[in-house]
């Protein structure tokens, strides 16, 4: 199994190792700024339109990450 994810070399934190991890990391901030970009109040939507997209959209790229992660 390949590791999409794994710890940074320096700081603190989770990055991408294969480029499945960056091309999940590509496509899950295009759509959340794609989330963002909808025009609610033109259309008279109340703001969670846009929040509740970009919640359910964080919340399943860290399902992905934490699936995805192996340590070095």
């Amino acid at each position: 199994m390949t590791r999409w994810f794994g710890p940074k070399h320096v700081g603190w934190g989770v990055s991408p190792r294969g480029w499945q991890g960056g091309a999940a990391t590509a496509v899950f901030l295009a759509a959340f700024i794609g989330a963002q970009l909808i025009p609610t109040h033109a259309l008279g939507w109340s703001h969670w339109v846009r929040v509740l997209p970009a919640g359910a959209l964080l919340v399943a790229f860290l399902l992905v990450v934490w699936l995805k992660y192996e340590r070095d």
